[in-house]
C-alpha cells in the first residue's frame, strides 16, 4: 500500500510540474505589454456590449472604456434586462455622445440572445475595427489603443486578450487560482491551431467580421466568444490571442454556485467534441485526482509519524507540485496567494461541473444561461 500510493503521488508530482513547464513557457509567449499612453491620431473603434441584468456592473464597464481615447463609439445593447442596466446606460448616454443605447430585437428561432445582441449592436459600427466585450469587464488605460497597434503592426484581422479574474468574496478567492490556471492553459495551447478569444476581448476588423458573417454565422453557439474567435480562425487571413492581464479584469463568477455555472458553461466549448460518456470519465478521473491531492498532506503527514520517509515524501511533492502549478496564475487573478493551498476543493468542483454537463447531455436537456433555455450540444 505505502509503495503503491509513494508510485502514484510521485507520477502526479512528476506530471504537474510538467504542467507547470508549459504554462510558464505559453504564459511568456503570450503576455502583451500595456502603454496606457498609446493613442492613434483619431478613435477607430466601436465597442459592442450585450447587457442582460448587468446593473452592478456596467456603470464601472462603460466609464472604464469611454476613458479610451481610441474609443469612438460605445453601443450597449440591452437584452432583455429586468433590473435598472438600460436606465443606467441611457444616463451615461445622455452625458456622453459616443455612447449608443439600444433594445435587442425579439429573438428568432436558432439564435442565442447574447449573439442576437452582439449582431445586432455590430450593425451600428462605422469604424476601422469592432471590439466585442462583456457588462463585466474593465479595462485599463491604453488597453485597446495597444490591440489596435498590435493588429496594425502583425496586420492581423482578428486580436482576442486574456484577463484577470477579480474577485469579491472567499469562495470566489479559493476557486479563481485553479479557474485561471486551468483556463490560461486551455486557451494558449489552443490559440496557435483553433484560435482563442474571451467574452472579454474579441477584437475585429470591422469589415473581416462582416465578411466572414460574425455572430450570425455562430448564431445558435452558447459559448458565442470562443466560438467567433475559431470561426475568425478559419476564415480570417490573419489572427492572434494576447495576453492582457492584468489591465483587463472581469468579475467572473459570484460564489460556488456562479463557479460550477461559469465551469459547466465554458467547458461546452471544449467538450462538445467529446462522447458525453467519456467527459463523465474525465470527470471521475479530475475528481480522483482533487481527492488524492486533499488527502495528501494528511497521509504525507501520518506516514512521518511513523517514520515512513518514501511515500510520506512523495505525497508531499505531489501536494507540492499542485500547489506551485495554481501558484503561477497570480497575475490572472487579485485573490490573496493564501488561498491556493486549498486548492483540491475547487478541483473536485470542476470535476462536478463537468460531470453536470455531461449528463445534461446524455439526458438532451436544454442548457440554461441567463433565464433562457437553449437546446444541449449533442
Amino acid at each position: 500500500m505505502e509503495e503503491a500510493l509513494a508510485i502514484v503521488a510521485a507520477i502526479t508530482a512528476i506530471l504537474t510540474i510538467g504542467l507547470t513547464i508549459g504554462y510558464v513557457i505559453y504564459g511568456r509567449r503570450y503576455y502583451c505589454e500595456i502603454d496606457p499612453n498609446a493613442y492613434h491620431e483619431a478613435p477607430c473603434v466601436t465597442v459592442i456590449i450585450a447587457a442582460r441584468d448587468e446593473a452592478a456592473e456596467i456603470g464601472a464597464t462603460v466609464q472604464s472604456l469611454l476613458r479610451q481615447r481610441v474609443v469612438a463609439e460605445l453601443v450597449v445593447v440591452d437584452d432583455g434586462s429586468v433590473d435598472q442596466t438600460a436606465t443606467i446606460v441611457r444616463q451615461i448616454a445622455d452625458t456622453d455622445n459616443r455612447v449608443i443605447a439600444l433594445s435587442a430585437p425579439v429573438l428568432e428561432r436558432g439564435w442565442v440572445g447574447k449573439s442576437a445582441a452582439l449582431q445586432f449592436g455590430a450593425q451600428k459600427a462605422s469604424t476601422e475595427f469592432v471590439l466585442f466585450t462583456d457588462a463585466d469587464v474593465l479595462i485599463g488605460d491604453g488597453v485597446i489603443a495597444t490591440a489596435v497597434s498590435l493588429m496594425r503592426k502583425d496586420s492581423l484581422e482578428h486580436l482576442g486578450g486574456y484577463f484577470s479574474i477579480r474577485c469579491r468574496s472567499a469562495a470566489e478567492a479559493i476557486c479563481a487560482p485553479v479557474l485561471s490556471s486551468i483556463a490560461t492553459l486551455v486557451l494558449f495551447s489552443s490559440a496557435s491551431t483553433k484560435g482563442a478569444a474571451t467574452g472579454a476581448f474579441n477584437l475585429l476588423r470591422t469589415d473581416a467580421y462582416r465578411r466572414i458573417k460574425g455572430h450570425q454565422a455562430i448564431r445558435s453557439q452558447i459559448v458565442d466568444d470562443v466560438a467567433l474567435a475559431r470561426l475568425a480562425k478559419t476564415r480570417c487571413t490573419k489572427t492572434a490571442f494576447a495576453d492582457f492581464s492584468p489591465n483587463v479584469r472581469v468579475h467572473l463568477f459570484t460564489g460556488l454556485s456562479g463557479y460550477v455555472a461559469c465551469v459547466k458553461r465554458s467547458g461546452m466549448a471544449y467538450l462538445s467534441e467529446t462522447p458525453a460518456a467519456m467527459s463523465l470519465i474525465y470527470s471521475i478521473a479530475v475528481f480522483g485526482l482533487g481527492a488524492f491531492w486533499m488527502m495528501a498532506p494528511v497521509l504525507s503527514l501520518g506516514f512521518l509519524l511513523h517514520h515512513s520517509w518514501p511515500p510520506a515524501l512523495s505525497l508531499f511533492c505531489s501536494y507540492g507540485s499542485g500547489t506551485a502549478f495554481f501558484s503561477c496564475s497570480r497575475r490572472y487573478h487579485d485573490a490573496h496567494l493564501g488561498w491556493v493551498f486549498l486548492y483540491p476543493f475547487p478541483v473536485m468542483l470542476i470535476a462536478a461541473a463537468i460531470a453536470l454537463g455531461a449528463l445534461d447531455r446524455i439526458r438532451k436537456k436544454n442548457v440554461a444561461w441567463r433565464g433562457r433555455y437553449y437546446p444541449a450540444p449533442s
